[in-house]
């Protein structure tokens, strides 16, 4: 408090303080200091006091809050996977099983050119080649 306040000064203020108000003067003024400065930390206490239960209350509203936000988001978000969950696995697919060889075959024959698979295809029938009917 008193840090460019040197050792010469506070000895004039000293002095000038028992010159103003007289050496019978002195003790009382300390007296009425030290009471005034009680009163004024005692305020002080009271206004933090005050002060840390006005924040206490709505830290403490906020707290209940985000508590029953997250109890709410935890029940949503279990009932969503519940209901994401499949009952049941989904049925296997079936997928027709053909021979590659069979299926072209059929595909040739039920076509209304007569003749031999290789006429579809643009080429000629080798010689001794056999003719579907």
């Amino acid at each position: 408090m008193f840090e460019n306040v040197g050792a010469g000064e506070i000895l004039l203020i000293l002095i000038f303080v028992l010159i103003f108000f007289g050496p019978k003067k002195i003790p009382e003024l300390a007296q009425s200091l030290g009471k005034g400065l009680k009163k004024f930390n005692d305020a002080k206490q009271g206004f933090e006091t005050q002060m840390k239960t006005a924040m206490k209350e709505p830290l403490e509203a906020m707290e209940s809050a985000r508590k029953n936000f997250e109890s709410k988001l935890d029940e949503t978000t279990k009932s969503l996977n519940d209901a994401a969950k499949p009952t049941s696995p989904p049925p296997a697919r079936q997928v027709p099983q053909l021979h590659h060889r069979r299926f072209c075959l059929e595909g040739i024959r039920s076509r209304r050119h007569a003749g031999h698979a290789s006429s579809l295809l643009g080429m000629k029938p080798s010689r001794g080649a056999r003719r579907d009917q």
